[in-house]
C-alpha cells in the first residue's frame, strides 16, 4: 500500500479539505539523493524515527563553505491554505536548514528557512506555516507556490559548519480551510484568562490593566484546552496601563495572567509580530517620536564606520549618534534631560562631520535650542586590542546657567537598522542580561562599555518598563533608588531581563555655567580589555590615532584650488573606508551585511590600493584568499575565515589572476608572485576547462546558440542575474583579463612554456568574445555591448571592466563600446534633469558603481561627461558631511530600504579609482601612461595650480604639477612631471583639457 501511494504522490498531490497526507514516509529510500558543494563530504543512510523508517545526511564540510542538500522528485499541487509538518533529529552544530521546493523547470525555487538551526538530539516536530515559505528565486513573475516537482532538504554552513547529522521523519501536508476562520470575540473566562474561541497564532500580547490598579510583576501562560497550562514569560519591572509582551512563534486558545495579586486586568489582546523588529515598530506607532530610533518610525537611518586598520570587527555610528561596537549586543545612544524633559534625536537639529574633513573619525553634532551635543567617536588600539571611543560634550551656549543631565542608553537596538538583513541582521538585538560594576557595564556577561568618567547614577530597567523615554525623567528625577540602580560609581547593580530585551542608561548631571561645556568620555571594547585610559589621557590617544590615519591617508597628495579640495578629501575618506571595513588581512565591501570577502571586490580594491601606496595590504589579501582555492582550480567567489563559498561565478579566477600580476606590476614582489604562480596557473586551467565545455557542435552550429561558443558558462556572478544563471560578458571580460595578466605573469617570472600557451589561449578566448558579440548584437537587434549574451540586455556599467581593467579598448568594435556609454549618457541625463529611468519611470534607486563609468568615459575622451556624473555622485553623499555612499542610493532620501552596507568599501574603490583616473591611468593595450585626461582647466587656477604626488604606477611613483601662465588672451600650461622609476613602453601622453 505504501508503494502505491508513493507512486501516485509523484504525479502530484491534491488535498480535499482538512485532509493530512504523508508526503514521504521515507521507506522508498532509494528515491533520494545526494549532492554536495565543492570539497564538502556528505552521504545519506537509513535510519529509523517515531513513526517507521526514517532519512539521515551525515556532512563534513571541512575547511569550506557550502551546502549539502538530499532532494527526490515529488509532485505537489497546493491548496489555498496548508502547512507541513516534519519529524527532525541530529547531531550538529549550528548551521541554517533550508527546506526547498522546486518547479518543474528547475529554475524557480520557493523555500523556509531556518538560520542557525540547533537539530534537537531527541525527535521532535517541526512545523512550516505556509507564511514561511517564501520565494526564493527564479525567472516567473508569479511568485504564489502553487505546484512543484522536487523538494530538498538542505543544510547550508552557518557559525558551526563542522561536521554532522541531520535526520528526518516523516514528512506530511494538511490542507487548512481554503479562508482563514473569523476569529470570534474573545470572551473572557475568569479574572485573569481569555479565551480567544479557537487556536490563535501571534507572535506579541497587549495586557491592559484598570486605572490604579496596575501590576509591575506577573506571568503569563498559554493553553490550547484551558486544563493545561505553559508558562511562556516572567514579568517583572512593569509600567503603563498598557503593556505588550514578545511572544515569537506562539500558537494558543486560552491566555492568562498569573500571580498577578490585587492588580485587575481589562483585556488581553493578541498581536502579530513575526519578529522582534517588527515588534518594536508597532511599539514605536503609538509612543512620542523619538522614543524609539529612526528606523522604527518609518525611515531610513544612516551609518558610517569606524575602527583600526585591520581590526577584526568595524563599529558603528548612526547619523543620530548611536554607537555599536559590535554587531548582536545593542548599542549605546545619547539624550538630554532637561527640566524633567527628555530630549533625543528627533528634538535635534543634526550635522555630521569628520575629524579634519576626511579621517574616518566621524562626528554627530546636535543642536538642541541653547545645547549642543557633540558625539565624536573613533577606533583606538590595535588590530588584537580595539576599542570604539566616544567622547560627549555637552555645551551650554545660553546666557543662564543650567542644569544638564547626559544620559548614555544601552538599549537593544543596534546602528545597523532593521532594513538590513544579510549576514549580521540589523535591528532589534536580545539583551538577557545586563550588569554594573565599579565602572564598566557588562551586556550578557561580556563587558561592552567602560565609563572614563564615573557617573552620577546607574539605571538598569526591563523590556516591560517601556523604552527608555518612558522611564528615563522619573530616574534623573528621583535619584538613586537601590535594586536596579546605582547611585555611585562603586555600587554595583544587575538586572535578568526574561523577555531579552533590556536597557540600562548612565546618568551625568551637569552643572553648566553660560558658555561651558563639560566632555563625557567611554570606551567600547571591540576585541580584548577595555581602555584603561582616563580622560586626561583621552586628548593624547585621540591626537595619537588621527596622526596614524593621516600618515596611512596621505602618501598620495592632491593639491589645487578649492574644488580640488573636496575631491581629495573624499578620495582619503574613501581610502579610509576600506582600510577600516577589512577584517584582518580580508579585503571586506561592508562591515555588517557584507563582513566577507569577494575575489571581485578584492580585485579592483586592490588596484586602488596599489595606486595609493598600500600594496602591504594588497599582498596580505591575496596571501589570506589565495588557500581558499578549490582542489580543482576554481578560484572561490567568495570567502570567511569558515571557508570559501563554492557558488560557481565565472569570473573569480580571471580577477585572482588579475590581482597578482597587479601586486607584481606595482610592487615588483617576486616572492609573493612566485610562491602564488601555481595557484595562477590552476585558476587559469579551470578557466580554461569552463570555456572549453562551451566550445560544443551545438553551439557552433545552431543559430540561436552561436553567441554562446567559447564563453564563460551561465552564472550569477553578475548580481543582476541572480534570478537565474546567465552568459554574462562580465564574467568573459574577466576572463580575457585574467588570461592576459597570467600570461603576463608567467612571462614576467620566466615561464616560457606557460607564457605561450597561456597567450594562445588568450588569442582563441578574444576571438571567441568577438564573434559571440558579433551574434549576440545581431540576434537581438543592438546597436551596443549586450550585459548578457542570452538576455540581449544593456549594462554599461558592467561593461567598463572590459576597457578597465579589461584593456579591451581597441579591440572591442568602437562603434558598440561609445554607443553603449552614449546610451549610459542618455540614461544619466534623464535621471539627472528629468528624475526618469530607461523605462521612463521616476527612478527610484541605483548604485554607486557608476563611478566605474567615470573611468570609462575618461578614457573615451569624454572629459566634460566624466565630470558631469561625479558632481552628480558627490551630491548623494549621506549624510554629505561623511563623504560616503552606501551600497544603494534611493532618490528618496528617507524611504527605508536595504542598501547593502554603508560605507560600501568597493564603491570606495570604484570611487578612488575612477578620481585617480582623472590625474593619470594606464593605458593598458599600449601599456602607456595618460596623463591630466580627466582634469578640467579651471583646476589649473591659482598661484600653485594643480599637483597630483606620490601616485604609484607599474613604472614607479609619479608627481606632476600644472599650472596656467599669461594673459587671459593667450593662456599657457606649464606641465612638469618627475619621479617616475622608468618610461613606460607606451610612452607618456598628455591628453589635458587644453585644444592642441
Amino acid at each position: 500500500m505504501k508503494a502505491l501511494v508513493t507512486t501516485a504522490l509523484c504525479l502530484g498531490v491534491s488535498l480535499a479539505q482538512g485532509q493530512e497526507t504523508v508526503l514521504d514516509d521515507f521507506a522508498n529510500f532509494a528515491a533520494w539523493s545526494v549532492t554536495a558543494t565543492d570539497d564538502v563530504r556528505a552521504t545519506l543512510r537509513p535510519a529509523t524515527g517515531p513513526h517507521g523508517p526514517a532519512l539521515c545526511i551525515d556532512f563534513d564540510f571541512g575547511h569550506v563553505t557550502g551546502y549539502v542538500a538530499a532532494r527526490r522528485e515529488l509532485a505537489i499541487d497546493f491548496p489555498a491554505r496548508y502547512e507541513f509538518t516534519l519529524g527532525v533529529r541530529g547531531a550538529a552544530p549550528p548551521n541554517a536548514l533550508q527546506i526547498k521546493w522546486v518547479d518543474a523547470s528547475g529554475a524557480n525555487v520557493w523555500w523556509a528557512q531556518k538560520p542557525e538551526y540547533r537539530f534537537p538530539a531527541e525527535w521532535q516536530t517541526l512545523k512550516l506555516r505556509q507564511r514561511q515559505i517564501e520565494f526564493a528565486w527564479g525567472p516567473t513573475a508569479d511568485r504564489a507556490l502553487r505546484r512543484s516537482a522536487a523538494i530538498e532538504f538542505v543544510i547550508a554552513s552557518g557559525s558551526g559548519a563542522g561536521r554532522g547529522s541531520a535526520c528526518f521523519d516523516r514528512l506530511t501536508l494538511r490542507r487548512l480551510p481554503d479562508a482563514a476562520p473569523v476569529p470570534p470575540a474573545p470572551v473572557r473566562v475568569d479574572a485573569a484568562t481569555v479565551d480567544f474561541g479557537l487556536p490563535r497564532e501571534f507572535g506579541a500580547l497587549g495586557v491592559r490593566w484598570r486605572a490604579g490598579a496596575v501590576a509591575q510583576r506577573y506571568a503569563i501562560e498559554l493553553s490550547d484546552d484551558g486544563v493545561q497550562w505553559r508558562r511562556v514569560r516572567e514579568v517583572e519591572g512593569a509600567r503603563g496601563e498598557v503593556q505588550r509582551h514578545y511572544v515569537p512563534e506562539s500558537e494558543a486558545r486560552f491566555v492568562r495572567v498569573a500571580d498577578a495579586g490585587a492588580a485587575r486586568l481589562e483585556a488581553i489582546e493578541p498581536h502579530d509580530a513575526p519578529s522582534a523588529n517588527d515588534f518594536f515598530m508597532q511599539l514605536a506607532k503609538d509612543a512620542p517620536r523619538g522614543a524609539y530610533p529612526r528606523a522604527y518610525v518609518g525611515e531610513q537611518s544612516y551609518w558610517t564606520v569606524l575602527g583600526v586598520d585591520g581590526g577584526a570587527t568595524a563599529s558603528l555610528l548612526s547619523e543620530d549618534g548611536v554607537l555599536e561596537p559590535v554587531p548582536g549586543v545593542g548599542a549605546l545612544e545619547p539624550f538630554l534631560v532637561v527640566g524633567g524633559k527628555v530630549l533625543g534625536w528627533a528634538d535635534a537639529r543634526i550635522t555630521h562631520t569628520l575629524r579634519e574633513g576626511s579621517l574616518p573619525m566621524p562626528a554627530v553634532h546636535w543642536q538642541v535650542g541653547e545645547l549642543a551635543l557633540d558625539v565624536e567617536a573613533f577606533g583606538a588600539g590595535t588590530a588584537g586590542d580595539a576599542q570604539a571611543v566616544a567622547r560627549y560634550r555637552v555645551t551650554n551656549r545660553s546666557a543662564q546657567a543650567q542644569r544638564v543631565t547626559l544620559a548614555l542608553a544601552w538599549r537593544p537596538f543596534q546602528a545597523n537598522p532593521p532594513t538590513q538583513f544579510l549576514a549580521h541582521p540589523g535591528g532589534a538585538s536580545a539583551i538577557g542580561a545586563l550588569a554594573w560594576q565599579g565602572r564598566t557595564l557588562q551586556v550578557d556577561g561580556v563587558p561592552r562599555l567602560h565609563a572614563l568618567v564615573a557617573p552620577s547614577a546607574v539605571r538598569l530597567r526591563p523590556l516591560a518598563a517601556g523604552p527608555v523615554t518612558a522611564w528615563l525623567g522619573d530616574a534623573v528625577a528621583s535619584g538613586a533608588s537601590g535594586g536596579t540602580s546605582s547611585g555611585a560609581p562603586s555600587e554595583t547593580a544587575s538586572l535578568a531581563d526574561p523577555a531579552g530585551f533590556a536597557s540600562g542608561v548612565l546618568l551625568y548631571t551637569l552643572d553648566l555655567a553660560p558658555g561651558a561645556q563639560r566632555e563625557i568620555g567611554v570606551a567600547l571594547p571591540v576585541a580584548g580589555a577595555p581602555l584603561s585610559s582616563t580622560m586626561a589621557g583621552l586628548a593624547g590617544v585621540e591626537a595619537g590615532v588621527a596622526r596614524g590615519w593621516r600618515e596611512r591617508l596621505g602618501r598620495v597628495r592632491i593639491s589645487g584650488p578649492a574644488p580640488v579640495a573636496d575631491v581629495a578629501a573624499t578620495l582619503r575618506t574613501a581610502l579610509g573606508h576600506v582600510l577600516v571595513n577589512r577584517s584582518g588581512p580580508a579585503l571586506q565591501p561592508g562591515a555588517r551585511a557584507y563582513a566577507r570577502s569577494w575575489i571581485r571586490d578584492g580585485a579592483l580594491t586592490s588596484s586602488a590600493l596599489l595606486r595609493l601606496g598600500h600594496g602591504d595590504v594588497a599582498r596580505d589579501f591575496l596571501r589570506w584568499f589565495a588557500p581558499f582555492q578549490f582542489q580543482n582550480g576554481k578560484v572561490p567567489c567568495c570567502a570567511t575565515a569558515r571557508g570559501a563559498d563554492p557558488v560557481p561565478e565565472h569570473d573569480s579566477d580571471g580577477e585572482f589572476a588579475f590581482a597578482v600580476d597587479e601586486l607584481f606590476r606595482y610592487t615588483g614582489d617576486a616572492a609573493t608572485a612566485r610562491a602564488l604562480w601555481p595557484r595562477v596557473r590552476a585558476a587559469v586551467a579551470h578557466m580554461e576547462t569552463l570555456r572549453q565545455s562551451e566550445r560544443t557542435p551545438a553551439n557552433a552550429n545552431t543559430p540561436e546558440r552561436r553567441a554562446y561558443f567559447g564563453l564563460m558558462p551561465p552564472s550569477i556572478s553578475h548580481e543582476g542575474y541572480s534570478d537565474q544563471p546567465a552568459y554574462s560578458y562580465w564574467d568573459d571580460f574577466w576572463a580575457a583579463t585574467g588570461y592576459r595578466s597570467a600570461a603576463q605573469l608567467a612571462a614576467s617570472l620566466g615561464h616560457a612554456d606557460d607564457a605561450l600557451r597561456i597567450g594562445a589561449q588568450r588569442d582563441e578566448f578574444t576571438a571567441d568574445l568577438l564573434a559571440s558579440l558579433t551574434a549576440s548584437t545581431a540576434r537581438h537587434g543592438l546597436d551596443v555591448l549586450p550585459g548578457a549574451a542570452d538576455r540581449g540586455d544593456v549594462d554599461p556599467t558592467s561593461s567598463t571592466v572590459a576597457l578597465s581593467p579589461g584593456g579591451l579598448l581597441g579591440t572591442l568594435p568602437d562603434a558598440l563600446v561609445r554607443s553603449t556609454f552614449e546610451r549610459y549618457w542618455r540614461d544619466f541625463e534623464n535621471r539627472r534633469d528629468r528624475g526618469i529611468d530607461g523605462a521612463g519611470k521616476p527612478w527610484a534607486d541605483y548604485t554607486p558603481y557608476e563611478w566605474r563609468n567615470v573611468g570609462a568615459l575618461v578614457r573615451l575622451g569624454e572629459r566634460g561627461r566624466a565630470l558631469e556624473a561625479m558632481n552628480f555622485f558627490y551630491r548623494d553623499r549621506r549624510p554629505a558631511g561623511w563623504k560616503q555612499w552606501a551600497e544603494v542610493v534611493r532618490r528618496l532620501e528617507r524611504e527605508p530600504r536595504f542598501l547593502g552596507d554603508m560605507p560600501h568599501g568597493w564603491v570606495a574603490s570604484d570611487q578612488i579609482r575612477a578620481v585617480l583616473d582623472l590625474f593619470a591611468h594606464e593605458h593598458e593595450g599600449d601599456h602607456a601612461l595618460v596623463l591630466a585626461a580627466g582634469v578640467p582647466l579651471a583646476w589649473f587656477e591659482g598661484p600653485d595650480g594643480l599637483a597630483i604626488d606620490g601616485l604609484r604606477t607599474p613604472y614607479g611613483r609619479l608627481t606632476w604639477k600644472a599650472r596656467l601662465r599669461g594673459p587671459v588672451t593667450r593662456r599657457v600650461v606649464e606641465f612638469d612631471v618627475a619621479a617616475l622609476r622608468t618610461l613606460p613602453p607606451g610612452g607618456l601622453w598628455l591628453r589635458g583639457p587644453w585644444p592642441s
